[in-house]
C-alpha cells in the first residue's frame, strides 16, 4: 500500500461534463475531498469522499499514480493557522 507520507483536506477540480478549460473558470466545480500522499515502491495521491471513507479503509474515488515523480514536502509558516503553520507538497514527474 506504501508508506502514508501526509493526509488532509484539499479541494480539487473537474473537468466534468463541459472540459477542463470551462471548468477551470467556475468556482462550483471545486470539491473538497480528503487526499492522502503515499511514498513506496508505487508512490500516489488517493482521494476519498471525506475522511470518514479514509478511516474505515473504504474505497478512494480517485488516485494518480507517481511512478517516477518525486514528491518534495515543506512546511510554511502562517500564523493564520492555528498551529501556526501549514505544509504544503509540490510532486514533480520525471523528464
Amino acid at each position: 500500500m506504501g508508506e502514508l507520507l501526509r493526509d488532509g483536506w484539499m479541494a480539487k477540480s473537474s473537468a466534468g461534463k463541459q472540459g477542463l478549460k470551462v471548468s477551470k473558470l467556475k468556482r462550483d466545480s471545486w470539491q473538497r475531498r480528503y487526499f492522502v500522499l503515499r511514498g513506496g515502491a508505487q508512490p500516489k495521491l488517493v482521494y476519498y469522499k471525506d475522511e470518514e471513507a479514509f478511516r474505515s479503509m473504504g474505497s478512494p474515488s480517485g488516485q494518480l499514480m507517481l511512478r517516477g515523480a518525486e514528491a518534495k514536502m515543506n512546511t510554511v509558516a502562517n500564523p493564520a493557522m492555528g498551529d501556526g503553520a501549514e505544509v504544503e507538497f509540490t510532486v514533480q514527474a520525471a523528464t
